[in-house]
């Protein structure tokens, strides 16, 4: 183990029960994978960091989003019915508790055979807040300026699922963007505050000038959203294209 190398969670803002939105102090030369392991590691890996959506802030500290994890464990019930009951007391048909902690597991049933799942909804707060270790060399969240997008920019952003998309802006205000999905090719109204990074593109005029003349009526022709929506369908190599620079744009996300 390398000791000059270290991660600390030094400030965090809750989105939703599951996901948050976290700041990370780090020293030495982290790969990517490395600061994704020590970051699950941090959260006892009952969180993990939003593939893809980390961006640095400084040379030692970076910007992203943590998902929780839903709890599962392995229960090979053949012939082990001792072994079971000595760890769980049964609750209910599919209701387990763990005798040692107390923790509730509900039973569940997969492609290589039962398991149990944590019973009840995840809640990043109190793992948060217990693994946050405030630095004054750190900037916190509240004084980090939210990403606002401007209309016809690429942008990366982590969706409620936290999961990553990418899209074009079609218009925004100070507190939202829409946005044409990469995903799915439909609208959607993106928080500033679930944005990962804004980033300007040029459509290459030649492509430009082939989707406007394959779909674009003149009336057709004010509405953004049906362009860019176009775009993710007629050329998807050139969407792949860009949200491979977007993601290997220095400093890298991890």
């Amino acid at each position: 183990m390398d000791l000059t190398k270290t991660l600390s969670l030094t400030d965090y803002k809750l989105l939703k029960p599951t996901l948050a939105k976290v700041i990370v102090a780090t020293t030495g030369n982290l790969s990517k994978t490395e600061m994704a392991e020590m970051l699950c590691a941090k959260l006892q890996y009952l969180a993990a960091p939003v593939e893809g959506s980390f961006r640095k802030l400084t040379s030692n500290s970076a910007i992203g989003f943590i998902r929780a994890n839903r709890q599962t464990r392995e229960l090979d019930t053949a012939g082990k019915k001792g072994d079971l009951t000595a760890r769980y007391k049964v609750m209910g048909s599919n209701l387990l508790m763990d005798k040692q902690d107390r923790t509730l597991w509900e039973v569940r049933s997969g492609p290589t055979g039962p398991y149990v799942a944590r019973h009840g909804h995840e809640d990043l707060s109190e793992l948060v807040e217990a693994s946050v270790v405030s630095r004054s060399d750190v900037p916190r969240i509240s004084r980090v300026t939210t990403a606002k997008a401007a209309k016809a920019e690429f942008t990366a952003f982590c969706t409620p699922q936290g999961i990553m998309d990418y899209g074009f802006v079609t218009r925004s205000n100070d507190s939202a963007c829409e946005v044409i999905a990469a995903s799915t090719g439909n609208r959607t109204v993106v928080r500033n505050e679930m944005i990962a990074g804004v980033y300007p593109v040029t459509i290459d005029r030649e492509l430009h000038a082939q989707i406007k003349a394959r779909v674009m009526t003149s009336e057709e022709k004010a509405r953004a959203a049906d362009y860019w929506r176009t775009l993710f369908s007629y050329a998807p190599e050139y969407a792949d294209e860009l949200i491979k620079a977007v993601n290997e744009t220095p400093p890298p996300p991890y």
